[in-house]
């Protein structure tokens, strides 16, 4: 999975999504983490949702159920199955999916949904990988798998924080993001901090050396300057 290729693609969608806005790289990586988590990147897709560019899992409303259990979506829009916790398990259920002409358009999509939403995009920057996971469950970003909603804004940062070592070593830089609330305590900048199951992509963040460590100095040094002002 190419971590380097998304960032780009991030970037991009970013600056599409919000013009002028200069985030921080805690919260580039914590919103890369979550493409990654979500969809690899747009490419975890499966049925008309393949080829859909949908970065972040992002639904859209006006989808009608036919008599067949089927759903039948507006344009730009393409079925897929969900799940959400009930007392008696997981449900899935068909839902409607948005499709994006572009990775950048589908990346600017994710962008502009939690900017949307002021509750999360107030600690986005922050980098705290709790405080945003917190947020994303009170607006709804995501339902997990236990009626529990700090348990499942707990499950989903710990399943961020494992992803977050690759992204950064791909990237040649440190793990900026961190956790407020931790339930994972392991240190993302310590070797060995890998990924979690069935996300082989990733590895644990090494300890740079030569080339490696002044990308990451000079990587710490611009994002520093150029954190968006609170």
């Amino acid at each position: 999975m190419d971590d380097v290729w998304a960032r780009a693609v991030l970037l991009s969608g970013w600056n599409d999504a919000v013009p002028g806005d200069t985030p921080t790289l805690g919260a580039v990586q914590i919103v890369q983490a979550i493409a990654r988590h979500e969809t690899s990147y747009g490419f975890g897709w499966t049925n008309q949702m393949v080829g859909s560019h949908n970065m972040g899992a992002i639904t859209c409303a006006g989808g009608k159920k036919d008599a067949d259990g089927s759903m039948t979506c507006p344009a730009s829009c393409a079925p897929n199955a969900d799940s959400l916790p009930t007392a008696n398990g997981q449900q899935s259920y068909i839902t409607c999916f948005k499709t994006y002409p572009t990775p950048e358009a589908g990346m600017a999509g994710l962008v502009a949904f939690l900017h949307g939403r002021p509750r999360i995009w107030k600690v986005l920057d922050s980098g705290d990988v709790d405080a945003v996971t917190w947020a994303m469950r009170q607006e709804k970003y995501f339902l997990g798998f236990t009626t529990d909603a700090r348990l499942a804004a707990t499950q989903y940062a710990n399943a961020l924080w494992k992803l977050l070592p690759g992204i950064a070593q791909a990237n040649g830089e440190a793990v900026w993001a961190f956790r407020g609330d931790q339930d994972d305590t392991t240190d993302p900048n310590a070797s060995g901090s890998g990924a979690g199951a069935g996300d082989s992509g990733s590895s644990g963040l090494e300890v740079l050396g030569g080339a490696g460590l002044f990308s990451a100095v000079v990587a710490a040094a611009w994002w520093a300057a150029h954190r968006r002002a609170a």
